[in-house]
């Protein structure tokens, strides 16, 4: 592997083993509450920081709804700030972010 392919892989493992303990845990139950509220959009809006690796690895997987590993521009929409920012995070033109071009769209 390149140097710069080794934190894409180091990431992508550490996402797909979080995804799957999350996974396991099963569905949470719902307060009342909850259900009148409309969906928030995870975390800040995009280049405003805000919490370390961990909370940039969650913001990511709560935006990535299909568990795809990437977040595309459907799914980008969710974050205030981040569909404008879309391609120029978009570094190899894919058309979805991988968990690096995410961070460097969240500033990191």
């Amino acid at each position: 592997m390149t140097v710069h392919k080794i934190p894409s892989a180091i990431i992508a493992t550490f996402l797909l083993t979080s995804a799957a303990a999350f996974a396991q845990q099963g569905p949470q139950p719902m307060t009342s509450g909850q259900a009148s509220q409309p969906a928030a959009a995870p975390g800040p809006a995009a280049g405003e920081g805000g919490g370390g690796p961990d909370t940039l690895s969650a913001r990511f997987q709560a935006l990535d709804a299909n568990a795809d590993g990437y977040v595309n521009r459907q799914e980008a929409v969710r974050m205030r700030g981040l569909a404008e920012r879309f391609d120029g995070a978009d570094a190899n033109k894919d058309g979805r972010l991988d968990p690096v071009e995410f961070g460097k769209a969240m500033g990191r």
